[in-house]
């Protein structure tokens, strides 16, 4: 667990995968894909990055380019807490 709170911890890191469009994806990206909407997370058991729903449910990192960016919760947290 250790490893998956110094993750959380890097904030809104780039991931190496890109959504279907192109846009480079980052943890905490905020996705669409088969009209839910999932977070990006580090998932502690695969090892990867994954796109995570709150039922439980997640998209594993190999299939992340066929999701669509929608935006960033950490950058857009970080946004309004400034106005």
């Amino acid at each position: 667990m250790e490893l998956f709170r110094d993750k959380l911890m890097l904030g809104a890191i780039p991931i190496s995968q890109i959504d279907k469009n192109g846009f480079p994806l980052c943890q905490f990206d905020e996705v669409r894909y088969k009209e839910k909407q999932y977070i990006i997370i580090w998932h502690p058991l695969y090892n990867e990055f994954v796109a995570s729903h709150y039922t439980g449910e997640f998209i594993r990192f190999s299939v992340l380019d066929k999701v669509e960016y929608i935006r960033n919760l950490k950058k857009s947290y970080s946004i309004e807490r400034n106005i």
